[in-house]
């Protein structure tokens, strides 16, 4: 809106566009702590990747990990070695597995209709008023989330003005990345008031 000269075309899933093909001028990737981005592009880390255990609100009672009788399983990706590594990080490892979720949406509405716990961005997890949160099993930074684009673009008015619209928004919207920005559930006793 603030600028008419700059068309978006906005997708999203699993297929990485090729930036040194021009298949797209700017990408927001998730790269593991262990990586940065290709010396080819320009980069900007735009905020962390933190992951955590959620479970449907209208089912936590039943499938909280930290409860005596809790019939919890996880509700994992449809990959086995990404839920095996995403699983390491929490106090839930366990936990036995339950099918496979090949997306995100899926897995979201799988956990809000009690299929398990599961490990979500807490970008994601957070933003669902029909998820909770369990902090018995603390948020683990696995990874950031990058601003890249191809250096030919660098002085590029446009690109640049729409670069520094996506940090900025980034920034603005810190508190959904780090995970402070929503109310948790908690199992222990003291804390029922939440």
């Amino acid at each position: 809106r603030d600028s008419p000269g700059i068309q978006l075309r906005v997708g999203s899933g699993s297929r990485l566009f090729d930036m040194s093909r021009r298949e797209a001028d700017i990408a927001i990737r998730t790269l593991p702590l262990s990586k940065q981005p290709p010396q080819h592009l320009i980069g900007t880390r735009l905020a962390a990747l933190h992951m955590g255990v959620y479970v449907g609100r209208g089912h936590r009672d039943r499938l909280d990990p930290g409860r005596a009788d809790s019939e919890a399983r996880w509700a994992p990706f449809d990959d086995p070695e990404l839920h095996r590594n995403l699983a390491t990080h929490t106090r839930f490892e366990h936990l036995e597995a339950w099918g496979g979720f090949s997306s995100l949406p899926a897995l979201v509405s799988a956990l809000k209709h009690g299929y398990g716990v599961g490990m979500l961005p807490s970008y994601v997890g957070d933003a669902e008023p029909e998820l909770d949160r369990l902090t018995s099993s603390p948020l683990a930074h696995l990874g950031n989330l990058w601003l890249l684009s191809h250096p030919d673009l660098r002085t590029n008015a446009r690109l640049r003005a729409c670069r520094k619209a996506i940090a900025d928004a980034f920034q603005r919207h810190a508190g959904r990345f780090d995970g402070t920005g929503c109310l948790l559930y908690t199992s222990d006793a003291a804390d029922d008031s939440l």
